[in-house]
């Protein structure tokens, strides 16, 4: 998983990477891997945390296959925005 995450960094063009991927109970974590900024950009450094709510909000979105406009509804509902 580190190396397909690493790769991830190194083929963006920002060199930053963050999959989202379920851990062994059935949670979630996000990984985010970064080139460092060397002489030689070999070098990547990646970290791994518990996925908030708000990070996977986006995946659950485009899992239920919604348009950019019905995320951003979503979105402010979500948030209790006011009509």
């Amino acid at each position: 998983m580190l190396r397909a995450v690493v790769a991830g960094a190194r083929a963006a063009p920002t060199g930053t990477f963050r999959p989202r991927v379920r851990d062994a109970s059935g949670g979630w974590v996000l990984l985010h891997a970064s080139r460092l900024i060397a002489e030689d950009d070999r070098e990547t450094v990646v970290t791994v945390e518990r996925a908030s709510g708000g990070e996977l909000l986006g995946l659950l979105l485009a899992a239920c296959g919604l348009t950019a406009r019905e995320r951003e509804v979503c979105r402010e509902v979500i948030a209790g925005r006011s009509t």
